[in-house]
């Protein structure tokens, strides 16, 4: 299992909410076979509600699903 810092998602959505601050959805590509991924969206989950952001998990596994995932 990956070491991460829970503070992580907050430092995220801290950055980004300073630069875009009317962001309300934040869509995370994640690859639900990963152990990483699924860390960072916990912590991601967690923090959002403090930044009044929703997060949106959309699942990638592969290069073309990414492109298909942009269209959403």
């Amino acid at each position: 299992m990956p070491v991460m810092e829970p503070s992580l998602g907050a430092k995220l959505l801290g950055m980004l909410k300073q630069v875009a601050p009317d962001v309300a959805h934040v869509g995370v590509l994640t690859n639900r076979d990963s152990a990483t991924h699924k860390h960072i969206l916990a912590f991601l989950t967690t923090a959002a509600p403090g930044f009044a952001v929703d997060i949106v998990a959309v699942p990638v596994r592969q290069g073309a699903d990414i492109e298909a995932a942009m269209t959403r």
